[in-house]
């Protein structure tokens, strides 16, 4: 029989089957804002640029991911409170804020795309708060 302590345990995470990427895909799915696919290179520059040209969404000129994290900006937030969430009050342990960018085409000129540093939040619920 092969030893079984030395293997990595996977955990599922609600359903998902690749919880490394799953759960940031269905995260950024979850996203209310339209984010465009920026031109090829645009997230290797050491900041992206404010505005870049729009292009064809399906063609070879544009980066394979909508999003992008700031992890030099990662907040965590120590101190227990309360989240109001579904007309519900939710004990929240640990908070953290994670800023991301995306790009969306700006409302005066459809061929060109804004950059947008937004923020999502993540609650670590309980830690024995109730």
């Amino acid at each position: 029989m092969a030893d079984q302590t030395n293997e990595k345990k996977k955990v599922v995470i609600a359903g998902f089957a690749n919880s490394e990427t799953d759960l940031g895909e269905y995260i950024f799915a979850s996203n209310p804002y339209k984010a465009i696919l920026p031109p090829k290179g645009t997230w290797s520059t050491p900041y992206p640029p404010p505005t870049v040209p729009v292009e064809d969404q399906n063609g070879p000129k544009v980066e394979g991911l909508l999003y992008l994290l700031d992890t030099s900006g990662i907040e965590q937030h120590e101190e227990p409170g309360k989240w109001h969430f579904k007309y519900a009050e939710h004990h929240v342990e640990r908070a953290v804020r994670i800023p991301y960018m995306f790009y969306k085409r700006t409302e005066n000129d459809d061929k060109k795309a804004v950059l947008v540093r937004d923020y999502f939040l993540i609650g670590f619920e309980g830690g024995g708060g109730y």
